[in-house]
């Protein structure tokens, strides 16, 4: 065996072996660029349902508001009531003093027909 035999069969186990980590290593990189894609791809849908909530999100903020609005609405009715019913409730608040008033003076005007009454029935 001569040493460019030996040379040749060392070049040869060299070239191999390269080609070898060569397809490892092409191997592992489409792995990579399969993982990084799937990768992508799931960060796209996240952003994709994270885009969808955001819509749902934004429509029941304005469903929210539209109802905040109505019960403002209904609350200023609800008080405009209120007062109604306030201002009712002190007009018959005054309504029934001054019928307390009146019965008080017919008691003293019927106490002062009986006196009276009495004092001319003691008379005859």
């Amino acid at each position: 065996m001569s040493i460019q035999n030996i040379i040749n069969g060392c070049f040869a186990i060299c070239i191999t072996l390269l080609i070898y980590q060569n397809t490892q290593l092409k191997d592992k990189l489409e792995t990579g660029d399969f993982f990084a894609q799937h990768s992508v791809d799931e960060a796209w849908d996240r952003s994709d349902q994270m885009e969808l909530n955001h819509d749902q999100l934004s429509e029941l903020i304005e469903i929210i508001n539209t109802q905040v609005i109505l019960n403002e609405d209904e609350i200023d009715k609800l008080f405009g009531n209120f007062d109604i019913v306030q201002k009712r409730e002190k007009t018959t608040a005054e309504g029934l003093l001054g019928l307390v008033e009146l019965v008080e003076r017919n008691r003293i005007n019927i106490i002062e027909v009986l006196d009276f009454v009495g004092d001319l029935h003691g008379l005859e």
